[in-house]
């Protein structure tokens, strides 16, 4: 569904950002990198089907899959129903 099929969108109730990897190469002071995704919350609430957008290099984008698929939704709703 897109956002405009929905009458609420879902909501982040928890997880946390990514960890910064230590095989990944040093940031130098004020340096910062940015990974760009998509994905889809389903009915449960559950983060599924993630895919890279833009990447930061295999390290990075691999700790942000990781920490996006523990994320949790209250899901999106159509006319009072749960919906992805």
């Amino acid at each position: 569904m897109e956002r405009s099929d929905v009458d609420i969108l879902a909501k982040k109730v928890s997880g946390s950002t990514a960890s910064y990897p230590g095989g990944a190469p040093r940031l130098k002071s004020g340096d910062s990198v940015s990974v760009s995704v998509t994905f889809v919350v389903d009915a449960n609430g559950d983060v599924d089907d993630v895919k890279i957008v833009e990447s930061a290099g295999a390290a990075i984008d691999d700790s942000v899959v990781k920490a996006i698929r523990k994320w949790k939704y209250s899901p999106a709703l159509k006319q009072g129903v749960k919906v992805k």
